[in-house]
């Protein structure tokens, strides 16, 4: 495992894509290990809370989602509301719970991991909360521009390279009520932990 900076690891994956997909697994759905703590000791509770495992997909990369989300009757949110959604849901970010070994699970490592179709984010917050959360960051203000852009977070390209540059206030705003990002590499095909 690699410190890429203070915030952003990454994981060599190898090269066997079954060998692969189950250290991704690991990562996903097993339960939350501190990577390092840089000598510092850390509290935790004795309690056993349960931490939820959720993908956010991009529509622009994966465009019939929405159907596919359906069709596996899973439980998820558009992260776009009102007429965003309606007019534009096929380009929309979709946060869905996932669960170890279910179908969908299964179907999206297999067919996703890759191709940059998201991100997978560990947290104890239920779905309504945490999809709650996330709209807040689908735009940011572009004061260069003195104008709203939209903000892909959900994309690898974000995780790797301006999620962890983020000012401490940004970053705990953002992965506030979140355990752990999960992401490919986009470049190297490695693991990366936030």
């Amino acid at each position: 495992m690699e410190k890429t900076n203070n915030k952003l690891y990454s994981i060599k994956l190898p090269e066997e894509r079954q060998d692969m997909l189950d250290i991704v697994r690991t990562y996903l759905f097993g339960p939350i290990q501190n990577i390092d703590n840089d000598g510092l000791e850390v509290i935790s509770g004795n309690g056993n809370v349960e931490c939820y495992t959720y993908a956010i997909i991009d529509a622009m990369k994966k465009p019939d989602i929405s159907v596919l989300l359906d069709a596996y009757d899973t439980d998820w949110q558009c992260l776009w509301k009102g007429e965003a959604f309606e007019q534009f849901s096929f380009y929309a970010p979709y946060i869905v719970k996932v669960n170890s070994g279910s179908r969908f699970s299964e179907w999206l490592l297999d067919t996703g991991w890759g191709k940059g179709w998201g991100i997978y984010i560990r947290s104890y917050l239920d779905l309504n909360k945490l999809a709650y959360h996330f709209r807040k960051f689908n735009e940011i203000y572009d004061e260069a521009n003195n104008t709203w852009v939209m903000f892909r977070f959900y994309s690898p390209k974000t995780i790797k390279e301006y999620i962890p540059h983020l000012p401490i206030k940004d970053f705990i705003q953002l992965t506030d009520g979140v355990t752990r990002i999960v992401s490919e590499d986009y470049e190297t095909k490695n693991l990366l932990i936030l």
